[in-house]
């Protein structure tokens, strides 16, 4: 049974293909291997988190975003969809396991937040490029305080 998407999908084979990327770069930073779950399929509703990461058993789950501006750009932090935010703590509450949103940003520099992290509640957040007003929504503001770079301890083993 084909469920509809509660709105239109951009993702495009880039992405994909972008996604790929990151994700085998994250995970050899972290020493790990990466599985994507599911398939993101634009007829269908999208797997709710990207990819797992695993050596002889799951070390973590991630999400993976870009960001079209430097580290350390916008001196408050990094912000993202506050709904995504909230699905993904529920998800490391059943897990048990740290779930992470990993993010490129422009420069090419990877970095990642928990997903348990303290953040600050943005009213109106988004994109404006696409004349989509489901692009607006509430956000989650990371402090860059609080964002990790991978060039620094993330997972143990």
């Amino acid at each position: 049974m084909n469920e509809a998407l509660p709105r239109q999908t951009y993702r495009t084979e880039s992405d994909g293909e972008n996604e790929e990327r990151i994700a085998e770069l994250f995970a050899q930073w972290a020493r790990a291997k990466q599985l994507k779950i599911g398939k993101d399929d634009p007829d269908k509703q999208k797997p709710r988190i990207d990819r797992l990461l695993y050596r002889q058993h799951v070390v973590a789950f991630f999400e993976i975003k870009t960001c079209s501006y430097a580290w350390g750009y916008w001196s408050r932090g990094w912000c993202t969809g506050r709904a995504k935010v909230e699905l993904l703590r529920q998800l490391a509450s059943i897990v048990r396991v740290p779930v992470l949103l990993v993010v490129e940003f422009d420069y090419g520099t990877l970095g990642y937040v928990d997903v348990d992290t303290e953040y600050a509640e943005i009213a109106d957040f988004g994109r404006d490029d696409r004349a989509d007003r489901a692009d607006r929504e509430p956000g989650a503001l990371f402090n860059w305080g609080k964002l990790n770079r991978c060039n620094q301890p993330c997972l143990s083993g």
